[in-house]
């Protein structure tokens, strides 16, 4: 959500593009109307959990190179800090309105949890590196990575079921450093010079089929990544004995392998020039993703209340799904020769309509939470540094503001 010091890279805005895409379909996974339930597949579900936010991390300590402690603690107070604060409050208030929930500040709704990882991240990477350079000086950067995992991995093993953002802040934090550490720009433009191109969708193909076998494990991905009622692994359950605690320990940072291997391939398969719709860039919209992020839980919230107490629109996906699966079962039938094609043909028409469904929303809710008018709207509660450097203040404001 920081923007590039070396001008914007195309790719790295596009990245950020469909990362924020997936971000909305993370949270779309469950939508309740009227005790019908419209949900995305696990299987889409624990892919895009598996590496969406580990991208986003990567990315953010990459933006975050050379930065001083002092420049990275303004960056905290003046663009973390006020829409954590605010949207924090906004979307607490709504939880505890509509849902009567209970709201605790280490467990905060609506994605807020990722602002202040971030400053976290921010205010402690310049002094965690300055205290590796002291203690090795050579190979520094190899020691933050490895040790930034094993601290993942020890306070994995901690219960932190009541104090879930804070956990999320040491899961995530391995992902935020590599980017921190590694010139991401010259290692993605060299796996792509080496034309990764085809291996990079392989993997993801593989991967996402792996996806669909193992639905059942989405909670061991949470367990590992953002926390929840246990945060050690399923392995670990019952008698503790010490080998429950290595392969805990192995599973751990398998799933941070995979992660890794995820964010890269999908680096570089990211298209690397600016892309247009309509004659309208959609990378530069990325400049906006900080609105985005805030404001599709905003949206989302309200359109969840209205589909409660107002309307039920489930009938029509289950009317598209059904003449969809009507289509696909007759050409498997008649045309592949496939048995049992109507089992078949009403799995993959219905995860046809949902992913394309839940795709062509989510892309509707990013263009429109990053669309001119909104950004105007909300820019002075989530960009108040850029808003209030337009607008004429008393220059002692200014300068107690900017």
């Amino acid at each position: 959500m920081e923007e590039s010091k070396k001008g914007r890279i195309a790719w790295i805005e596009n990245a950020y593009v469909f990362l924020m895409i997936f971000v909305i379909i993370g949270h779309l996974d469950t939508i309740d109307t009227k005790g019908k339930i419209i949900v995305i597949s696990s299987s889409v579900k624990l892919f895009v959990y598996s590496f969406h936010m580990m991208a986003f991390s990567l990315l953010s300590g990459y933006l975050s190179q050379h930065d001083s402690f002092e420049k990275s603690f303004l960056k905290v107070v003046r663009k973390v800090i006020p829409p954590f604060v605010i949207f924090a409050l906004i979307f607490s208030s709504l939880l505890s309105v509509i849902w009567q929930r209970p709201i605790s500040f280490w467990d905060l709704p609506g994605g807020t949890w990722y602002l202040f990882s971030w400053a976290c991240w921010l205010l402690l990477i310049g002094k965690y590196q300055e205290m590796m350079i002291s203690l090795l000086k050579e190979n520094y950067k190899r020691w933050m990575i490895w040790s930034s995992i094993v601290l993942a991995v020890l306070v994995g093993y901690a219960d932190c079921s009541s104090v879930s953002m804070l956990y999320r802040a040491f899961a995530l934090f391995p992902f935020f450093v590599i980017g921190y550490v590694v010139d991401l720009d010259s290692f993605v433009s060299t796996l792509r010079k080496k034309k990764l191109y085809l291996v990079a969708i392989l993997m993801i193909s593989l991967y996402l089929i792996i996806c669909y076998s193992i639905t059942d494990r989405l909670s061991m991905v949470s367990a590992v990544f953002y926390g929840g009622n246990n945060n050690r692994l399923a392995v670990s359950t019952g008698p503790i004995f010490p080998l429950m605690y290595v392969v805990d320990v192995f599973s751990r940072l398998v799933f941070y392998l995979i992660s890794l291997l995820m964010v890269f391939a999908f680096f570089i398969i990211v298209p690397k020039k600016e892309i247009f719709i309509g004659g309208l860039s959609l990378t530069k919209r990325a400049e906006f993703r900080m609105y985005s992020y805030l404001l599709h839980s905003l949206l989302l919230y309200i359109m969840y209340f209205v589909l409660l107490h107002v309307g039920d629109w489930s009938n029509l996906l289950i009317q598209v799904g059904f003449w969809l699966s009507v289509g696909v079962e007759y050409y498997l039938k008649f045309i592949c020769g496939v048995n049992q094609a109507a089992n078949l043909a009403a799995l993959i028409s219905r995860e046809i309509v949902t992913i394309t469904f839940f795709l062509l929303f989510s892309f509707g809710v990013f263009w429109l939470t990053t669309w001119k008018p909104v950004v105007i709207i909300f820019e002075p509660i989530i960009d108040s540094v850029a808003f209030f450097s337009r607008h004429q203040l008393p220059r002692w404001l200014r300068k107690r503001i900017i």
